[in-house]
């Protein structure tokens, strides 16, 4: 698989847990091999941070990197347009 096939499909099943119903188990996603190397310095390597995060029960520290995480994403759409 491609580097780009695995950056996508990391990018993938990341949204899928985060957004998913019925997922409880972050613990086996985030040591899924392919998400670690295909997200890591990259552009969606938050992806992993935050179910790293959410694996942990971390709650105020998953709130804030999503609160700048969507500040971010935002500054970035509004530039492309």
């Amino acid at each position: 698989m491609s580097k780009e096939e695995q950056f996508t499909l990391a990018t993938d099943i990341s949204l899928a847990a985060l957004t998913g119903d019925g997922v409880f188990n972050f613990g086996e996603i985030t040591t899924t091999p392919i998400l670690a190397s295909a997200l890591g310095n990259t552009s969606n390597a938050w992806l992993m941070e935050l179910m790293l995060l959410k694996r942990q029960g971390l709650c105020s520290p998953f709130r804030a990197l999503l609160e700048v995480t969507l500040v971010v994403l935002s500054r970035e759409r509004a530039s492309e347009v």
